[in-house]
């Protein structure tokens, strides 16, 4: 595993800042051997103002700075991932319990997004000089200091996304880790360092609740953008209700759906749910939480659900053979023993598969539960269970599963399984969800589309290839050549003026 290393603190106007241990500390552990991987002494409101102060005073001189020249950084940063690759994966790993071929996907695609961002997504925000309005264009101007939050099961390449189109749009940025990964965080950090930037246009704040809260309200801070769940997003929405000023880019999570058709094809049903559902151990936002379906292969389908959920290995994430890591914390296994052992005692469901302890410290097993009695309100079928953790419920018909479908608060992700395009379209119209996918499964997702939900998924501030347009706003511009004007521009003019 990761040789021991140590933490270095706070990165602050283009240096390290070490944070004295007295401030307090906390350790963060290996959830499958729980093995401490890094001591961290959390960074204070004082660390925060002078980071702020940093990335405001550096924000002048960094956006005028022209797109190639900020591109340049961008690209050295590029490389800085490129070399590390390895080193973020086995921190991911070592932090959060990803399986190790997981993490190198998702350090590959931290490099891969700047190319992204820097061609596709900065095709979206170039300047505009609509055909036949003389004089008139519009172009997009960057916010200002941006904090970036970012969640732990894709702690970095998340986060990335946010800060390679801040950065590129002209904004400097003030980035807190979440708190179960800080040694992922250390790494990417030293790839900005090596890349060179500006001082102060990137800050690393690895800290505290109460310190992040003053990160949100801090008045020189112009966005927020988040990825985490519903009810941190809701708490940064009612500490900024006083500015409204500020832009908030919330990815809340979800709960989400497939529907399998009589015309589906079960083999691929049964291979995209098993993917969607407990791949990354369920701890991802689009993954598959429930399966609706229809007659001909609820029975059949069931059966293989089950199997799967009990066949599936779960281990060591180095380990050749294993399905499942651990899941990322002591208290993300708390939480899911909760939420499925009280499923297991639920008169409304049927356990098929129920809680099961896995190896290592926060080991789990998959759990299965078919809906006996169905309630729209019933709050296993309504609220995220983060983790291996699916449910399946038979329906009359296509009807009835897109309507159930739609009772959810969430949107973030949907699927359809079926021959027919016609039955796809329809889910296009009828599903409120940001992402609506056709025989494939809820999770996964391309870089070059919009990545957002609806509801309590998100704020209509998607991300991925969107992501610089609220890193940004437009402009508007019009103009007449220098000295033209008119004596007489409306009636009533008075003429006294030219005498």
């Amino acid at each position: 595993m990761m040789t021991k290393t140590s933490f270095r603190g706070v990165y602050i106007d283009g240096k390290w800042e070490a944070i004295d241990a007295h401030d307090g500390s906390f350790h963060t552990e290996n959830p499958f051997s729980g093995e401490q991987v890094l001591e961290v002494h959390p960074a204070g409101v004082s660390h925060v103002e002078s980071a702020v102060d940093a990335a405001h005073a550096a924000y002048l001189k960094w956006r005028a700075l022209s797109h190639q020249q900020r591109a340049e950084y961008l690209l050295r940063l590029k490389e800085a991932l490129s070399e590390r690759k390895q080193d973020l994966a086995l921190a991911i790993t070592c932090e959060m319990g990803k399986l190790y071929s997981e993490a190198l996907v998702e350090a590959s695609a931290c490099v891969g997004k700047i190319d992204v961002t820097l061609g596709e997504a900065a095709d979206r925000v170039a300047d505009v000089h609509p055909a036949g309005l003389e004089g008139g264009f519009y172009t997009y101007r960057p916010h200002g200091v941006m904090a970036v939050i970012g969640p732990y099961n894709f702690p970095i390449h998340l986060a990335n996304g946010h800060i390679i189109a801040a950065l590129m749009m002209g904004n400097t940025v003030a980035f807190k880790p979440s708190s179960v990964t800080p040694l992922v965080a250390q790494i990417y950090t030293e790839c900005v360092d090596k890349a060179g930037f500006p001082p102060g246009v990137f800050n690393l704040l690895p800290m505290t609740r109460q310190a992040g809260d003053r990160l949100v309200t801090h008045p020189l801070v112009r966005g927020i953008l988040f990825t985490g769940s519903w009810a941190v997003g809701l708490h940064f929405k009612r500490l900024t209700l006083e500015d409204p000023h500020k832009i908030l880019a919330l990815e809340m999570g979800g709960k989400n759906a497939v529907v399998v058709a009589d015309d589906a094809h079960l083999d691929q049903v049964v291979a995209e749910v098993v993917t969607g559902a407990f791949l990354t151990t369920g701890q991802r936002c689009t993954g598959t939480s429930r399966v609706i379906c229809t007659p001909k292969y609820m029975d059949r389908l069931t059966e293989r659900l089950a199997l799967a959920a009990e066949a599936l290995k779960s281990g060591d994430p180095m380990a050749d053979g294993v399905f499942m890591g651990p899941l990322a914390s002591r208290s993300a296994l708390r939480t899911y023993r909760r939420d499925v052992e009280a499923a297991d005692q639920d008169a409304d469901l049927e356990t098929l598969v129920g809680f099961r302890e896995g190896e290592g410290v926060c080991g789990v097993g998959a759990s299965l539960h078919r809906v006996v009695n169905y309630r729209p309100d019933h709050p296993y079928l309504r609220e995220e269970v983060f983790g291996p953790a699916v449910t399946i419920e038979g329906v009359a018909d296509l009807d009835e599963a897109f309507q159930r479908a739609t009772e959810t608060d969430y949107g973030l992700s949907f699927s359809i399984f079926s021959q027919s395009e016609e039955v796809f379209r329809r889910a296009m119209i009828e599903v409120p969800s940001g992402i609506v996918n056709w025989n494939r499964a809820t999770n996964g997702a391309s870089g070059r589309l919009p990545f957002g939900g609806v509801g309590k998924s998100g704020n209509h501030r998607p991300a991925a290839l969107f992501a610089p347009e609220y890193c940004s706003y437009p402009v508007a511009s019009l103009s007449k050549p220098f000295g033209e004007y008119s004596e007489n521009p409306s009636p009533g003019f008075p003429q006294e003026v030219w005498k």
